[in-house]
């Protein structure tokens, strides 16, 4: 397969990856967001718009980097597209299908569970090691360069079980890095904005060192792609750079949106998580 796709001998719509795991998954989230809005709706709350959209392109992100061409191009033609598809999960999706959920949209699933957790010693524990800045962000810098460390990385090019485990992971550890910055339900120890900003710039500095060994790397780390890049007329070495700029670009982007609605928020021009609680 990955040589047809090098030689561009595989038909367009065969490179789209429409499996049924994933496909379930979506409609499913997307099905579920609906009834909530639509309970909300129906007795005279206000749904938030912008939310809703975010949570709608959050999706589309998770579609694009699984189950479009790009899945293709990423495991058989270029480090790009794979580093593209990482940043989709981690940096583009989760945070935006953070920002499309708030408390009175949840209050259906959280008023039945929220009580009987906190009741029960190892459910309380959870929720409040999901609060814990320090956990987050560990565990999502933890999975961030054991997927980048190339025996790991080349394993889960030639392993289905194991690039399925990738991609799970990436999402979750992109999730639990995004929670304490949008935290939507209000966790144990909310962070001050202050605090949010500097987590947000810890990240940054993790994800540059990341993207400067690929960027300056004298050698190419990752020779999977070597044959296809040949077709393509690039070399490599500037296919792994294009990687690295593409995680660093976009996931400065990202912390650049999230430092403004911080700071919106900071200055009561966009309702904070508390508010919503009230």
């Amino acid at each position: 397969m990955d040589l047809l796709l090098a030689h561009g001998a595989v038909a367009p719509g065969a490179l789209w990856h429409l499996g049924t795991p994933v496909q379930v998954g979506l409609a499913g989230a997307a099905a579920g967001y609906l009834f909530l809005m639509l309970r909300l709706r129906s007795r005279g709350g206000t749904v938030k718009v912008g939310r809703s959209w975010a949570w709608a392109v959050g999706l589309a992100g998770v579609f694009i980097a699984l189950q479009s061409p790009l899945n293709a191009w990423a495991e058989g033609r270029s480090l790009a597209a794979h580093m593209l598809q990482h940043v989709l999960l981690m940096s583009v999706a989760a945070p935006l299908l953070l920002v499309g959920l708030y408390p009175r949209l949840l209050v259906p699933v959280t008023r039945p569970l929220l009580p009987a957790m906190l009741r029960r010693r190892a459910p309380s524990a959870l929720l409040r090691l999901l609060s814990e800045p320090a956990f987050t962000f560990g565990t999502w810098v933890s999975v961030l360069y054991l997927w980048h460390w190339p025996g790991i990385y080349n394993l889960a090019l030639h392993s289905e079980t194991w690039h399925i485990a990738e991609h799970l992971s990436l999402m979750v550890a992109g999730t639990l890095f995004w929670l304490p910055v949008i935290d939507p339900l209000v966790s144990f120890k909310p962070m001050p904005p202050v605090r949010r900003i500097l987590y947000l710039g810890a990240g940054q500095i993790a994800t540059a060192v990341l993207a400067a060994v690929l960027v300056w790397s004298p050698e190419v780390i990752f020779m999977h792609y070597g044959p296809a890049n040949e077709i393509w007329g690039i070399s490599p070495q500037i296919d792994q750079q294009i990687a690295g700029v593409l995680m660093m670009v976009i996931d400065m982007v990202a912390a650049l949106w999230a430092t403004t609605w911080i700071a919106l928020g900071a200055l009561g021009r966009a309702p904070s998580a508390q508010a919503q609680v009230a």
